[in-house]
């Protein structure tokens, strides 16, 4: 994958997960503890963490 991508498999999946949950948190009404936890994050900072890594805004102004 790395060869492939430049990323490891992990930075992969995780940037996958970080995507579903930007749809997630477009279209329900579920809260972002539950969005994490529904994406296998076991941490909801932590998920946090990722998601404002990778988008440039945390959960909450992205819901916004």
């Amino acid at each position: 994958m790395k060869a492939l991508t430049a990323r490891s498999f992990t930075d992969v999946v995780r940037e996958m997960k970080v995507y579903r949950a930007k749809e997630l948190l477009t279209n329900t009404d579920k809260s972002i503890g539950e969005i994490a936890f529904d994406l296998g994050f076991k941490d909801a900072s932590y998920f946090g963490k990722v998601f404002k890594e990778t988008i440039g805004m945390g959960p909450r102004e992205f819901r916004v």
